[in-house]
């Protein structure tokens, strides 16, 4: 496991499915993985609010927009929910805050690829 400081953010990055699971799934130590080639394909990612410290799990081979997706959408959740105080608030309105940290990791990938775009015509 890697671990990086991004300004108040930390960020863990497994690479190892099974690290990955201990923590994620609080898989206990000597516990075998049952569906490890399905939950090993893609990136995940999880947040620990209060702490701004995000977890990901980026598997040998992945794609960049999914890794850049499943990060905006983790700091979109802490985003999202420094701005509610209330802990069972959160728990009550969970598919709401789905959604809205989909709309922060919507908005972070239009900004990308419209950077990119511009950064082509300026070449």
């Amino acid at each position: 496991m890697k671990i990086i400081q991004v300004d108040e953010y930390t960020i863990y990055i497994c690479i190892d499915i099974i690290e990955w699971a201990k923590e994620f799934y609080a898989m206990p130590e000597g516990a075998e993985l049952a569906n490890l080639d399905e939950v090993s394909k893609e990136c995940m990612g999880f947040a620990q609010i209060d702490d701004k410290l995000i977890w990901i799990f980026v598997p040998e081979i992945y794609h960049l927009t999914d890794l850049k997706e499943t990060i905006a959408h983790e700091v979109g959740h802490i985003i999202e929910f420094k701005h509610t105080s209330n802990a069972e608030q959160i728990e009550e309105n969970d598919e709401l805050h789905e959604i809205k940290a989909e709309y922060y990791m919507n908005y972070y990938l239009l900004v990308d690829k419209i950077v990119s775009i511009v950064i082509e015509e300026l070449i």
